[in-house]
């Protein structure tokens, strides 16, 4: 189940989540990247998602 779902995100996303473990998904012309990071509640965490290619 979605905690946190965006169908039009900009090129940085910024959210401030509680701590627990997440899998995060990002869908770009048709291709997905999944990570999963696992946040403890005081740092904060980057996670990036980078396609190759022309950003058309």
């Amino acid at each position: 189940m979605p905690y946190l779902q965006l169908s039009d995100a900009g090129s940085m996303t910024y959210a401030m989540l509680p701590a627990g473990k997440y899998r995060n998904t990002a869908q770009f012309r048709g291709r997905s990247e999944t990570r999963e990071v696992t946040l403890d509640g005081d740092t904060g965490r980057d996670v990036y998602f980078h396609w190759k290619g022309d950003a058309k």
